[in-house]
């Protein structure tokens, strides 16, 4: 069951997407070679981009318009639980990672550079921390090995997880995790992945780590794209299904309103009708008692009479038992 906060964070990730000049965003999209599912997914191609109204406060160094097309994934956390497979093996294996980081960082540094200058990218550069390098093609076998050291880590922490197979198989050029502020230390962010914070009311977005760029298939961009029409679609017909269930039930409402109606206005119809038929019966009644009256007033005295003289009787008793 999701819960409200997970959703809002979806919501953010939708509309931080949409600010960075994605052209197709979707949430609950499907990764292009697992059954995984990937939050929120979003495509950028290389037509011309619009100008935006921000949605989200906030900045990433993702360009408008890819010079290829490419695709941004987002993996909202709204909390810690789900976020390591073992969380008591979770603190030795961070500093384990940790120190194998900081080994593999001098090794590039102090032989890599040394022995493999051909490695270097680029020429020219006045300041060395400018250069770029391509250690993925070293040769050296301590280098081989402290990389390997590090993915075995990865795959003990990240195992059979949505964060170690997206980065291992770079199934999008941008990786981020969208948390709450201060939940995601630098140090735990898995490999090959950005952070983006929310603030408290989760309104706003801040990148706390600038996520890296991978190289992706183009057969996987365009799966990708695949994914985020399915996904938009199955949306739009989710809405227009409820729309229609609730369309639906209106009419029943309207039936059960007007029947009650109906039996409301009989009621009050034969209620009505029996009161103008007693309004009309009542002067009949006196016209006939009075037309009787003066047809035989003998009788009416006779009856004058019986009346005075049962009054009379009465009085003598109750006189007779004083």
């Amino acid at each position: 069951m999701e819960t409200h906060t997970h959703a809002r964070l979806k919501r953010l990730a939708f509309d931080f997407l949409l600010t960075e000049g994605c052209a197709a965003v979707a949430a609950e999209v499907a990764c292009p070679i697992s059954r995984y599912r990937i939050d929120v997914a979003g495509y950028l191609d290389k037509l011309p981009a619009r100008a935006r109204t921000p949605l989200v406060p906030c900045a990433l160094s993702i360009p408008s318009r890819a010079k290829r097309a490419a695709t941004v994934l987002i993996e909202c956390k709204a909390s810690r639980s789900d976020f390591f497979r073992d969380h008591r093996q979770a603190p030795a294996l961070l500093r384990q990672r940790e120190h194998l980081r900081d080994c593999l960082a001098r090794f590039r540094e102090e032989m890599v550079k040394s022995l493999e200058p051909h490695l270097r990218r680029s020429e020219g550069f006045l300041f060395t921390e400018l250069e770029e390098w391509d250690f993925a093609r070293s040769n050296l076998y301590g280098h081989r090995a402290l990389v390997r050291a590090l993915r075995r880590v990865d795959a003990q922490l990240y195992s059979e997880t949505k964060f170690f197979m997206i980065a291992q198989y770079c199934l999008g050029a941008r990786l981020l995790i969208l948390a709450p502020r201060g939940m995601i230390t630098s140090r735990e962010l898995p490999r090959g992945w950005g952070l983006l914070e929310a603030d408290a009311d989760q309104t706003a977005v801040r990148v706390a780590i600038d996520p890296p760029a991978h190289e992706t298939k183009e057969q996987h961009v365009q799966r990708t794209l695949r994914n985020i029409a399915a996904a938009a679609t199955r949306d739009i017909r989710r809405a227009a299904a409820a729309q229609a269930g609730a369309l639906s039930c209106a009419p029943a409402l309207n039936g059960q309103r007007s029947g009650v109606t109906r039996v409301l206005l009989s009621v009050e119809r034969q209620s009505r009708d029996s009161l103008n038929a007693g309004a009309a019966a009542f002067p009949a009644a006196v016209h006939s008692r009075s037309l009787s009256a003066l047809s035989s007033p003998r009788q009416a005295q006779e009856g004058d009479d019986q009346t005075s003289g049962a009054a009379s009787s009465s009085s003598a008793a109750h006189a007779c038992a004083e």
